[in-house]
């Protein structure tokens, strides 16, 4: 790069923050941040060619560097793990020309440039999928796709799995602030289960929590839900115990014996009874298709993974019977719509097709995953039937705002569009599929 060009660089940006000091704060910002956090994108995109072809000649030799990471995060200020994921997204994108262009357009942030860089370079036949993808949805389901396609390109899962559970591992630390922390490593189907049971737990002490009037984020429940789990020790307001005083383990009665896991089971009627730590009779659904179960091996495009998790080698999820906490969703290629009931209730089997094709809040603008309510599209006191395609499934403060203030969910499963009380369209749709004709004609204004 030139003096030339650096000092025209600089000279820009210096005009663009003199502008800002200038600019009438109380006008709209909107689309002012829209344009910033693009143009943001295609510098970083930059940056990271930049850095790849730095690496590639080996300056960070000749100026007395360990390594290229160190190097980058020594010339950028960031941390030796963030330069080593910017290398190694700049060396995909190298023979992703399509993803490059469509990163230095400011199309994609650099997490997402990173997340389909490494799943078009698993599978290239991906690319413009995770493009799509990364257009039309959260970071979220853009990461479960990468990962999708990294999977179905894995000649063998089942060796990848033993690889990762050679590596299992847990870390605990202590921060600055004093403040404890546990990391845990180990195979997506593992976690899975672990993460179920602590969810489920949770959303019993955030239903207990509600009715005392007590307020704390989702992630507060679940480190609750995970000593209550190890420790067998109540959250706080249940027991009355102020954070800063010492617990003390209840001692065992003989005449109660209780279960291990809990002496309590919670009742709607005492919200401060103890949370039952019991789990549900299966903890973990599994995503699997009937050509593949059959064949025993997983093809491009067919699927064997736990929702908003990951894939899972096939042999592990065909052997049902050896593994108490998993259930399956067996499909046939063809879209869940025969199965109705005639009352308000939602039978087992309908209840799991419903949480097999809604794993998160069908809301296009939320996509929360916690605290999920099966809905009725069409209310079921007029007339809606409880069957698979008048079912959702939408957040509890979705769920509150389509059924007392006039919020509505409209469009086919999959498609769906949030929209005003007076019929104004918020958000819609949130479809993955890069070439779906009704996303295309339905689109946001």
């Amino acid at each position: 790069m030139t003096e030339a060009l650096k000092t025209r660089i600089e000279n820009q940006l210096d005009e663009l923050v003199a502008a800002l000091d200038e600019h009438d704060p109380s006008g709209d910002p909107t689309a002012f941040i829209a344009l910033l956090a693009r143009h943001r994108h295609r510098i970083a995109a930059i940056e990271s060619r930049c850095a790849h072809q730095a690496a590639e000649a080996q300056r960070w030799r000749r100026e007395g560097y360990r390594s290229a990471d160190d190097w980058l995060a020594r010339t950028t200020g960031s941390s030796s793990r963030d330069a080593k994921r910017r290398l190694a997204t700049a060396d995909r994108l190298s023979e992703l020309p399509t993803v490059r262009a469509a990163a230095e357009r400011g199309d994609l942030s650099p997490d997402q440039t990173f997340e389909v860089a490494r799943g078009a370079a698993a599978d290239p036949t991906k690319v413009r999928h995770l493009l799509g993808v990364a257009r039309r949805c959260d970071l979220h389901r853009l990461r479960e796709s990468a990962s999708e396609a990294v999977a179905q390109a894995d000649p063998d899962p089942e060796n990848t799995r033993r690889r990762i559970h050679r590596k299992r591992a847990m870390r605990t630390w202590v921060d600055a602030e004093g403040a404890w922390h546990l990391s845990l490593k180990g195979t997506t189907l593992d976690g899975a289960i672990c993460e179920s049971r602590i969810d489920n737990i949770a959303d019993r002490i955030f239903r207990a929590a509600y009715r005392t009037g007590v307020r704390e984020p989702r992630e507060a429940y679940r480190f609750d839900a995970a000593v209550l789990l190890l420790t067998g020790r109540q959250p706080d307001f249940i027991t009355g115990r102020q954070p800063q005083e010492p617990w003390t383990a209840p001692a065992a009665s003989e005449d109660s014996a209780p279960d291990a896991r809990s002496a309590y089971a919670n009742t709607k009627s005492d919200p401060r009874a103890a949370i039952s730590t019991t789990p549900p009779k299966r903890d973990v659904l599994i995503h699997i298709d009937f050509a593949a179960l059959l064949r025993g091996r997983v093809l491009s495009g067919e699927r064997c993974h736990i929702a908003g998790v990951g894939s899972v080698p096939i042999e592990i999820a065909a052997d049902l019977e050896a593994n108490p906490f998993i259930k399956a969703v067996i499909r046939d290629g063809t879209e869940i719509k025969s199965v109705a009931h005639f009352g308000r209730h939602i039978p087992a089997e309908l209840r799991t097709a419903i949480e097999a094709n809604c794993d998160r809040c069908e809301n296009p603008g939320c996509g929360s995953t916690f605290f999920l309510e099966v809905d009725h599209l069409l209310e079921y006191a007029k007339g809606g039937p409880t069957a698979y395609a008048n079912l959702d499934r939408l957040c509890s403060h979705c769920h509150n705002l389509k059924t007392t203030q006039g919020y509505r969910l409209l469009g086919p499963p999959g498609h769906r569009q949030w929209r005003r009380p007076d019929g104004s369209l918020i958000r819609g749709p949130a479809c993955d599929d890069a070439e779906c004709d009704w996303c295309d004609a339905n689109a946001d204004p």
